[in-house]
């Protein structure tokens, strides 16, 4: 099993574009050309659902099977509903949450609900010599970027028998961890992002016109 981190993220370098998809699928190609492999089963969480999505469409000899984890949506209508309907900020983040790798990863468990490894803690932020949270290595405008890049998928050219798991999210906290300890103005935010997030979810996923 190989674990691919794409440009602009932990170990890969951060060109100044080739962010769209078609891009970021080819940069799977070239990685498994250089690495031999000439088949593959492709599995993606959140937005490398796209990714994948396109190689297998571009490629679909090299692929044999598709796994989306929480993957196989059509973002496009969703970064425009993130626009008209913006997210709450995370809590502030306090000198105790940023004095060492440890700390940071609590603090994101926190704001996310989500308990990353000390890995991708470590393969995502910079750290001073003490330890001490510096910054994220992945730059906003990189996150932008793919945003930018997105396209409908194109599931109808997709050839692979594919399976996707979802995340069914129906309230306000499973949807935000950090609700609870939110003001009256963020947790406003929090329960009207839900009511146009969950529709948006349920319309454009799961993905139609694949071989599940």
């Amino acid at each position: 099993m190989l674990a691919l981190t794409r440009r602009g993220f932990g170990a890969s370098s951060q060109p100044v574009g080739g962010y769209q998809i078609d891009s970021l699928a080819n940069d799977i190609r070239v990685v498994l050309d250089s690495l031999q492999i000439n088949r593959v089963i492709l599995v993606g969480h959140s937005i490398a659902g796209d990714e994948i999505t396109r190689f297998a469409a571009a490629w679909p000899d090299r692929v044999s099977k598709l796994v989306y984890l929480d993957a196989a949506h059509d973002r496009v209508p969703l970064a425009t509903m993130f626009q008209r309907y913006p997210l709450p900020a995370p809590p502030p983040m306090t000198a105790a949450d940023s004095a060492s790798p440890e700390a940071l990863r609590e603090y994101n468990y926190r704001s996310n609900g989500v308990r990353l490894t000390m890995g991708e803690i470590l393969s995502v932020a910079v750290f001073g010599p003490d330890g001490h949270y510096l910054r994220d290595i992945t730059p906003p405008q990189v996150d932008a970027a793919i945003l930018r890049g997105l396209e409908h998928p194109r599931y109808s050219r997709i050839r692979a028998p594919a399976l996707a798991f979802y995340a069914v999210l129906d309230s306000a906290p499973q949807l935000f961890s950090a609700w609870a300890g939110m003001d009256s103005t963020n947790g406003g935010t929090v329960v009207s992002s839900s009511a146009h997030l969950r529709p948006g979810l349920e319309t454009n996923g799961p993905a139609s016109g694949m071989k599940w």
